[in-house]
C-alpha cells in the first residue's frame, strides 16, 4: 500500500471536523465519521488517480468527496500522497485551496 501524509492544516480540518461531529450528534457519530474520511485516504492513497483532478484550482492537485467534506490531496512523493485539507463542502475550498502555502513544518 501506498503512504499518505496529512498537512499541519489538513490535520487541524480532521480534528475539528470530529469536535463539530461529536458536539452536534456523538462521539459515536464522530468517530464513524472520523473512520470514514480515513478509509477514503486511504483508497487513495493506493489509488492516487482515482480524485478529480482540479487544475483550475491549483495545479498537480486532486480532490475527492466524502459525505459533506472534500479531501483535497497532491502527489508527495513516488509512492505518498499529501493531504492537504480536508473542507465542508459549503466552504469556498477553491479560495482556501489556492491560498494554501506549505510551511516550515508541513511536509512538502
Amino acid at each position: 500500500m501506498a503512504g499518505y501524509r496529512f498537512t499541519n492544516e489538513a490535520v487541524k480540518d480532521l480534528e475539528e471536523i470530529w469536535s463539530f461531529t461529536k458536539e452536534k450528534w456523538s462521539q459515536e457519530q464522530a468517530d464513524r465519521y472520523y473512520n470514514l474520511i480515513i478509509d477514503e485516504v486511504e483508497f487513495i492513497s493506493s489509488n492516487p488517480l482515482s480524485g478529480r483532478l482540479i487544475d483550475y484550482i491549483k495545479e498537480g492537485y486532486r480532490s475527492t468527496k466524502v459525505k459533506s467534506h472534500v479531501v483535497f490531496y497532491k502527489q508527495h512523493e513516488e509512492d505518498t500522497i499529501l493531504i492537504v485539507r480536508i473542507l465542508h463542502q459549503s466552504m469556498d475550498c477553491p479560495k482556501r485551496v489556492k491560498q494554501f502555502q506549505p510551511k516550515k513544518n508541513n511536509p512538502t
